[in-house]
C-alpha cells in the first residue's frame, strides 16, 4: 500500500513538474492570479500573500522574504504554496517570521539542501505533507514550538537528517512522516503529542529511545497487518518509556515489528487489545508481563521472538488467542512451544479453546510491575569546554624598602700644581766671623833617580 501511495505522489510531483517551469507555476496553468515580484511568484487574498513558486531556477543560500509591496500595499507572506522550490539546487533556506503554513511538496526533492532555519518570534504553525521528502542532504532543523503539525510523509526519506526538534506545541505527527530517517537520534516526544500516524517511524534505524506521551488519544489510525507499523524496523530501539501512562487500550499492528534489540517493554495498565505482528520479531525480548486489563492478542503478535521464554498475564478471565498450526508460528499469538505462561491463581480460560494448544502454562502469583519514569534518563554527553581567556586584574605590589650601605669611595684627587707669586724676601746681612785655620803641611821626601 505504501508503495503505491509513493508512485501516486511521485506522479502527482511529475505532473506539477510540467507546469512548473523552472519551479514558479505557470499563470495560465493555476489560475490563481500569480504576480511576478522580483525572483518570486505570489498571490494575494485577505490582506496576504502566498509565495507560490520562482520566477527562475534557484540555487544557494535562500533568506525568504517576509513582506511583498503590491499595488501601492505591504502584505505579510504567510504562507509557501505547492510545489514552490520542488527540485531545486538551494543548500540553505531561511524561513520568514511571518510564514504560518510550509505548503505540500515545497521543498520535495532538494537533494542539496542541507540546513533549514527560521526567523525569531515566527508563527508556523503547519509543515504540510511531502514538505521536505526526499531532501537526502538535510542534515538539521530545529522546528519552531509555535508548530502543531507534521504532515504525512513530511520528512520521509532525509537519511541523513541527524539533528531534529520536536516542537513543544505538536499535536500531530502525520502517516509516513519520518520514515527512512536512518540518522533520527531519538523520538523524545513532548506531552502535547496527541495523534500518530502509522510508518511515522518506520525503518528509523538509530533511535534507540521512545518516548510516548500521556496525551497520546490516536495511535497509527488505519492502520492495518499490511500497512507499516508507527516504529516497525526500528533497530537500534532498546526502551520504550511514557507509553504505560497513556490512555490508550490497543497496542497496533506491527507497532514494533523488527525492533530487534528491545529487550522489554512495559504496557499501558488499561490494555485490551494487542494486534496483529504488534511485536513480531523482536528477538531480544525475553520476558513480559501483561496487565489484566488485556482481552485479545491477534495473529503473530509475539512470533518470531526466539528468546522470549517466560509470558506472565495478569487477567483472570483468559485473554482471546490465535492458534492456527502445530508447526507455523506465523499463524499463532506466540511461539507455541517455546514460553511458558504463567497465569493467576483460581483464573479461567487458560486451559481451554485456543490456550489447549499451547503445552507450556501454570497458574502462580502475577504481578504487575509499576511502571517507571516517563522522564528519560539522557545519555551521558561528553562536552568539550571553549577555552575560557582570564583577564586577571593588575595587582599592585609596594616592595619593602631596602637599604644599602654603600662602601667607601676613596677618590685620590689630581695633584693642583699652584705657582705662587715671586716673593722678594731682603735679608738681614748676616757678619760671620771665621775661625782661623791652622795647616801643617806634610813634609815631602824626594829620592832621585840613579844615574
Amino acid at each position: 500500500m505504501r508503495k503505491h501511495f509513493g508512485i501516486l505522489t511521485l506522479l502527482a510531483a511529475m505532473i506539477a513538474a510540467i507546469f512548473v517551469p523552472f519551479c514558479g507555476v505557470s499563470v495560465a496553468a493555476s489560475g490563481d492570479n500569480e504576480v511576478a515580484i522580483g525572483d518570486y511568484y505570489y498571490t494575494f487574498a485577505n490582506g496576504e500573500a502566498a509565495l507560490y513558486g520562482c520566477v527562475k531556477s534557484v540555487s544557494g543560500n535562500i533568506t525568504l522574504p517576509a513582506n511583498v509591496d503590491y499595488q501601492g500595499k505591504n502584505y505579510p507572506i504567510t504562507k509557501i504554496r505547492t510545489s514552490a522550490f520542488y527540485g531545486q539546487k538551494i543548500t540553505s533556506v531561511k524561513i520568514s517570521k511571518n510564514i504560518k503554513e510550509i505548503g505540500e511538496s515545497s521543498f520535495m526533492n532538494c537533494t542539496s539542501l542541507t540546513t533549514v532555519t527560521f526567523d525569531n518570534n515566527t508563527v508556523l504553525t503547519t509543515i504540510g505533507r511531502n514538505a521536505f521528502e526526499s531532501d537526502t542532504a538535510l542534515t538539521s532543523i530545529t522546528l519552531p514550538n509555535s508548530v502543531t503539525t507534521i504532515g504525512d510523509n513530511a520528512f520521509w526519506g532525509c537519511t541523513k537528517l541527524a539533528t531534529f526538534s520536536y516542537p513543544t506545541s505538536l499535536k500531530s505527527i502525520g502517516v509516513y512522516a519520518f520514515q527512512d530517517c536512518s540518522k533520527l537520534p531519538d523520538c523524545t516526544l513532548p506531552d502535547s503529542v496527541t495523534t500518530i500516524g502509522y510508518g511515522a517511524f518506520n525503518g528509523c534505524t538509530s533511535i534507540k529511545t521512545v518516548r510516548i506521551p500521556a496525551s497520546l488519544t490516536t495511535l497509527a489510525e488505519g492502520q492495518t497487518a499490511n500497512t507499516v507499523g508507527v516504529f516497525q524496523g526500528c533497530t537500534s530501539l532498546t526502551t520504550v518509556i511514557g507509553y504505560y501512562n497513556s490512555s490508550l487500550k490497543t497496542i497496533p499492528a506491527n507497532m514494533f515489528n523488527g525492533c530487534s534489540s528491545l529487550s522489554s517493554i512495559t504496557f499501558p495498565l488499561g490494555i485490551e487489545t494487542i494486534e496483529d505482528k504488534a511485536f513480531y520479531s523482536c528477538g531480544s525480548l525475553s520476558s513480559i508481563v501483561i496487565p489484566g486489563s488485556i482481552k485479545s492478542i491477534g495473529t503473530a503478535s509475539f512470533c518470531d521472538c526466539p528468546a522470549l521464554k517466560d509470558v506472565k498475564i495478569a487477567a483472570t478471565t483468559a485473554p482471546s488467542v490465535v492458534y492456527g498450526s502445530r508447526t507455523d508460528n506465523s499463524k499463532n499469538s506466540f511461539m507455541r512451544t517455546k514460553v511458558t505462561f504463567t497465569y493467576p491463581n483460581g483464573a479461567s480460560g487458560y486451559t481451554s479453546g485456543s490456550w489447549a494448544n499451547y503445552p507450556n502454562k501454570k497458574a502462580g502469583t502475577v504481578v504487575v510491575p509499576t511502571p517507571p519514569s516517563a522522564t528519560p534518563t539522557p545519555e551521558p554527553t561528553t562536552v568539550t569546554p571553549k577555552p575560557t581567556v582570564v583577564t586577571p586584574k593588575p595587582t599592585v605590589v609596594t616592595p619593602k624598602p631596602t637599604v644599602v650601605t654603600p662602601k667607601p669611595t676613596v677618590v685620590t684627587p689630581k695633584p693642583t700644581v699652584v705657582t705662587p707669586k715671586p716673593t722678594v724676601v731682603t735679608p738681614k746681612p748676616t757678619v760671620v766671623t771665621p775661625k782661623p785655620t791652622v795647616v801643617t803641611p806634610k813634609p815631602t821626601v824626594v829620592t832621585p833617580k840613579p844615574t
